[in-house]
This record gives structure tokens, C-alpha cells and sequence, in this order.
């Protein structure tokens, strides 16, 4: 999906997307550019995995992400790479849909570049897209029509340029000095906003995560964290506080990749959000709700409660804000509370000690794993925890509904909400089992963790 960026490192946010919506392709949008004098970009409707082939599509910025009608493929008889694995989540399935197009052509399209809204120079191939001399240079025109403008056999002609003056793209100031120093802020009229079906005032608090970079190599390099719990490793900074009106006002660390999740006044999920922002020293951003419409407008922000505060500073967790490590924060609750009972005996078969470590088995992608070991206790719990299954291309790849996943729905804290066996966990020990479920059930925290490589298995 495009993502847009002030020249200062300002301002990160997505231009376009959702499509997902309406449309079972293309996977990503990538080699974007500017029509001249429009809202509207020219891309490669590529995946993730191929070199930036596929076909030509136009998106209209100005729809915001609102509807089919924002996204044109100029080349449907060009299939969508990698899509075969997707789920389906179209709003309206009877729909006809580009997937629907009987594909009538071979090849591949790279590197457009727009004349006009209606002539583009092109690259185009014949054969799969990873070939190294079969790519020519083409005169593609809005209604698909393909002129051949040069090929040379043996080599490819590739990323069209045309030679000519171009207007000086506008120089954007630099952002003023803030007193903010080298943190930054972020705000949220009303978190209620989005939250259909989720009565006001049930969220009252923000719990902000951090999500941290790899530095180190795998085998294989996509590595998952636990057991389909996905390969970007995470943990928690800390709580901010809600406003009874829905509005919050708080400092978070800049150049770091930031996301947050609603919670109740147990501490409780009520919605995830599945990306992050990254936020330069100084800099503001806000937002109206939790996951509002794109395009939405609501009142003018003013006496909204948390606005009229200076902001608030994240409040680190009971249980030390980091990486989400399973052996670090979960395992010792688990020696405090269970283990007396959950000894593997043959009368209590659920061993939660953690003496053991296994290897973990993969959750439907052989190229994900298994690479790593995980502890039994691990394993006896994941059954009970309700998370977002990350495994290749399968899942949900939409803003999930409230309550979708998370610690407000997983039979483990349900049951010890209810009370299991007399066992009540002090708040700091149940805030920790609730966001270890909300960070999606990670066994390593982060890529610096003594992960204990599997053997592979003999052939």
C-alpha cells in the first residue's frame, strides 16, 4: 500500500488502501507516481514476494480508500501475483470483481510511468516476471491498448524515464522547534468513534506498545515468534488514561514503531490496532477515534477534557515495560499461582512449570518454522488464548471488529474472571497475562532473546 511522507520525516501515513473491502487484489500497490496534474497515482498492482510485476492500476486519491470506484486495473487480463491465498473479505461478494476477469494474457507490467491520465510508458514482459532479458518498453493507454516503443533480444529495457524539464516539487518547511524536545505527542478526539457497538465509557484505557527491529539473521528469515503469532517481535510501554468524554492526550517516544489497543477498566482488549505510526522528535499527530471512517469528520476538538492537560506520560506496566517475553513476564505468574496443581502428574496432565522445551510447531506455512523451541507450559496455554493467527498470506487483513480477538474473549481469562480453584491473581499479574494476549501470544520478545534454535529434522 503507498504510504506518503513529509521530506523532514513528518507526517507517515497511508495515501491509499482497504481495497481489501472490495477487491481480492492486487496484494500491494508498489512503484507509485503522481499523474501529472491529479489526484491520482499510476502502480504496479504487485505482491510482496515478486519484483514489482503485475498489472497496471490507477487509485484516486481524492475516494480516500472509499470504494471501488477509487481503483481502476487499466490491465485485467493481467493476473493479480500471489493472491490465490487470500481470504476473501469482500463487503459485497456478488460484486463482479477483477478476480472475476478471465485472464487472457501472460506477462507481466513494471516501472509505469503517467504521461497523461490516459498514456503510459511502461515496461512489459511476455514471460513470468522474474526474467532477466524479455522486458520491452510500451506505450500502454487507459483502455489497456499496448504499443511496442522497443525491445532488444537478449536484454531487458527496463524503468521508462522520459528526458524532459519537470516542474521543482514544492520544499516543504521543516517542523518548528517543539517543546516536547525529543519526545513527541499524540492525541485522540474521542476513542468511541469506530467503536461501533461498544457502549460509552467502556474504554478506559490506551495500553501503547512498541514494536522492535530486527538486527539479526534467521533460518528461515520469516521467523515466527510463537506459534502463528507473527514474525515483527513486541512488548508494552505502559498505559495512558482515557477521558470520560473518549478523548486522550500523551507523550510517546519518537523514531520508534508505536501501536496501541483500547482496554477496559479490567485491563481488558476491547480493539487492537494492527499497524504502527512512527512519530519524529517534536512532532504532533491525532487521530479522530479508534479506527474511524477514512474521510470522517466529527465536532471541532475543543474542551474535549484530556486537551485542555498537559499531556499525559505513559505509566510503565507493574510488570516492567519491554519485550513481551513469555519466560520473562508470564512464566513467573505462572510459578506463582499454578503450579502447585498443574504439575503434569497424571491426575493434573495441564504442566504449566515450563521445564521443557519443544520445538514449536509451525501454523500452516512449512517456510515460517518450525525453527525455534518454545516451553511446554507455553504450548498447554495457547489453546486457550484467542489470537490473530499470522501465517503467510491467511487472516483477516482488515481493521478487526471489537472484541474480534484479544484478553477480553480468551476462555483463560474468562475462566479466571469467574474463578478457577479459588486462584486470584494480584492486578500486577493479571495485567501481565492480559497483555501478553493482547501482544498476540509471543513466546520471544524480541530478536535479542536467547532463542534456542530447533535441530532439523533428519531427512
Amino acid at each position: 500500500m503507498p504510504w506518503v511522507v513529509n521530506p523532514d520525516g513528518t507526517r507517515a501515513q497511508l495515501a491509499y488502501g482497504d481495497w481489501y473491502r472490495f477487491s481480492r487484489g492486487p496484494i500491494a500497490l508498489q512503484e507509485a507516481r503522481q499523474i501529472p496534474g491529479t489526484r491520482k497515482i499510476v502502480a504496479v498492482g504487485a505482491a510482496h514476494h515478486n519484483t514489482c510485476a503485475g498489472p497496471v492500476m490507477v487509485a484516486d486519491l481524492n475516494q480516500n480508500r472509499g470504494g471501488p470506484e477509487g481503483l481502476i486495473n487499466l490491465t485485467p487480463e493481467i493476473r493479480y501475483p500471489e493472491v490465490h491465498a487470500l481470504l476473501d473479505e469482500r463487503a459485497d461478494k456478488t460484486r463482479p470483481d477483477a478476480l472475476d476477469h478471465p485472464i487472457s494474457a501472460r506477462g507481466w507490467y513494471a516501472s509505469p510511468w503517467p504521461l497523461s491520465e490516459r498514456l503510459f510508458l511502461v515496461s512489459h514482459s511476455f514471460e513470468a516476471n522474474d526474467a532477466a532479458d524479455t522486458y520491452g518498453l510500451y506505450l500502454l493507454d487507459r483502455h489497456g491498448n499496448c504499443e511496442l516503443i522497443y525491445r532488444e533480444e537478449g536484454t531487458s529495457c527496463y524503468a521508462p524515464i522520459p528526458l524532459k524539464p519537470r516542474p521543482r516539487p514544492a520544499v516543504l518547511p521543516a517542523q518548528p522547534n517543539h517543546p516536547l524536545g525529543t519526545s513527541a505527542r499524540l492525541y485522540v478526539q474521542d476513542v468511541n468513534v469506530g467503536l461501533e457497538g461498544v457502549p460509552r465509557g467502556t474504554v478506559k484505557w490506551l495500553r501503547v506498545y512498541e514494536s522492535y527491529p530486527k538486527h539479526r539473521h534467521t533460518q528461515p528469515h520469516r521467523a515466527d515468534l510463537g506459534v502463528g503469532c507473527g514474525w515483527d517481535a513486541r512488548g508494552v510501554l505502559g498505559l495512558v488514561p482515557v477521558e470520560r468524554d473518549g478523548s486522550a492526550n500523551f507523550e510517546v517516544p519518537s523514531n520508534r514503531m508505536i501501536f496501541f489497543s483500547a482496554l477496559d477498566e479490567n485491563f481488558l482488549e476491547i480493539r487492537r490496532m494492527r499497524n504502527y505510526v512512527n512519530l519524529k522528535p517534536g512532532e504532533s499527530q491525532g487521530c479522530i477515534g479508534c479506527h474511524e471512517q477514512p474521510g470522517s469528520v466529527v465536532a471541532p476538538a475543543v474542551n474535549r477534557m484530556a486537551f485542555i492537560k498537559i499531556p499525559a506520560t505513559i505509566q510503565s506496566p507493574p510488570f516492567g515495560a519491554g519485550p513481551m517475553s513469555f519466560a520473562r513476564i508470564v512464566q513467573p505468574v505462572l510459578d506463582r499461582h499454578c503450579v502447585t496443581c498443574h504439575t503434569g502428574a497424571e491426575q493434573k496432565p495441564f504442566d504449566l512449570r515450563g521445564l521443557k522445551r519443544v520445538v514449536a510447531p509451525h501454523a500452516g506455512d512449512q517456510d515460517e518454522g518450525p525453527q525455534h523451541t518454545v516451553s511446554d507450559a507455553f504450548l498447554a496455554l495457547l489453546p486457550h488464548v484467542r489470537y490473530v493467527k499470522v501465517t503467510g498470506y491467511a487472516g483477516e487483513k482488515l481493521p478487526l471488529a471489537p472484541y474480534a480477538y484479544g484478553s477480553a474473549v480468551s476462555p483463560l481469562t474468562k475462566m479466571l474472571k469467574a474463578g478457577h480453584n479459588r486462584v486470584k491473581l494480584p492486578a500486577a499479574d493479571w495485567q501481565a497475562l492480559a497483555a501478553w494476549i493482547d501482544c498476540n501470544a509471543p513466546f520471544i520478545g524480541d530478536y535479542n532473546e536467547d532463542i534456542v534454535i530447533a535441530a532439523k529434522p533428519k531427512p
